[in-house]
């Protein structure tokens, strides 16, 4: 256990492999939808990061604007 928790802390020193906000290739295609609705698609889309901000946008248009 000490071990795993010298690594752990290790690990957790050194932050994240990848920088939040940093475009990541994972090899993938994904889609965020609602139902039978494609709210947004990381291909279409161009990438996870403008994929993510639709679809951020359009839960706030449905779920918290007036």
């Amino acid at each position: 256990v000490k071990e795993q928790k010298a690594k752990y802390d290790e690990a957790l020193a050194k932050g994240p492999k990848i920088p939040p906000g940093k475009e990541v290739d994972m090899g993938m295609i994904v889609r965020l939808v609602h139902g039978d609705s494609v709210i947004s698609d990381s291909k279409a889309d161009g990438s996870l990061v403008n994929a993510s901000q639709k679809f951020k946008s359009w839960v706030r248009k449905i779920y918290f604007d007036e």
